[in-house]
């Protein structure tokens, strides 16, 4: 008996950190926006969860970005090419 609620409590443990944003999803850049190639990937892990995509044409002219949240959805501000849905995983590259 108290090795089940060993293990009873152990589950209940880490259902919790998965419902918690453990294993949270995150958004996954497209590889091209407008013409532009994916320069930059990253993940806000230890706030919100939003992912910011950064896309560079040359090193020349200016970059430009998106910011989806954690089901991949846009977020404002971003650049008007920036697709409106994104797909997620949960394999997320931190932001430094």
């Amino acid at each position: 008996m108290k090795t089940f609620l060993t293990l009873l409590a152990a589950i209940t443990f880490l259902s919790a950190h998965t419902h918690v944003g453990v294993h949270a999803a995150c958004a996954i850049c497209p590889s091209v926006m407008g013409g532009m190639n994916l320069a930059e990937e990253c993940t806000q892990t230890t706030t919100d969860g939003f992912t910011t995509c950064q896309y560079l044409k040359s090193k020349s002219l200016p970059f430009r970005f998106c910011q989806f949240d954690t089901v991949g959805a846009i977020l404002k501000g971003g650049d008007p090419s920036c697709p409106h849905r994104v797909k997620t995983s949960v394999q997320c590259h931190p932001c430094y």
